[in-house]
C-alpha cells in the first residue's frame, strides 16, 4: 500500500549497546587515520622546508638545520624578512628518531 512502512522491532538493549560501541570504535579509527595522514603530509625534508619558508615569507634564509627535540625531528630555519626582522620558524621534520 501507499505510504505503509514496516516498523522494525526495537533492538534489545545489549545489541544497541554493541552497535554504539562499534560506531565509537569506527569513529576513533577514522580520526586516528586522518590525523596520521595529516602528520605524514606535513613532514618534509630540510630542502622542502627551506623552499616553503622562502615562499611564505619572501625573505632571505640565514640558517637552517634539523634538530632532534624529544623523539622528533624539527627543522629550525632563521629567515630575514623583507621588513628587516629575523624570525625563527620551526617545521616538522621527516620522521622520528
Amino acid at each position: 500500500m501507499y505510504g505503509s512502512s514496516r516498523q522494525e522491532a526495537p533492538l534489545p538493549a545489549e545489541t544497541a549497546r554493541r552497535r554504539r560501541g562499534w560506531r565509537r570504535c569506527w569513529r576513533l579509527l577514522v580520526t586516528l587515520v586522518l590525523c596520521l595522514a595529516v602528520t605524514i603530509a606535513q613532514a618534509m625534508t630540510l630542502d622542502e622546508a627551506i623552499k616553503k619558508v622562502r615562499r611564505d615569507t619572501g625573505g632571505k634564509i640565514l640558517s637552517a638545520q634539523t634538530r632532534v627535540e624529544g623523539n622528533r625531528r624539527v627543522h629550525v630555519i632563521r629567515v630575514l624578512t623583507p621588513n628587516g626582522r629575523v624570525r625563527e620558524i620551526r617545521l616538522p621534520g621527516n620522521g622520528r628518531t
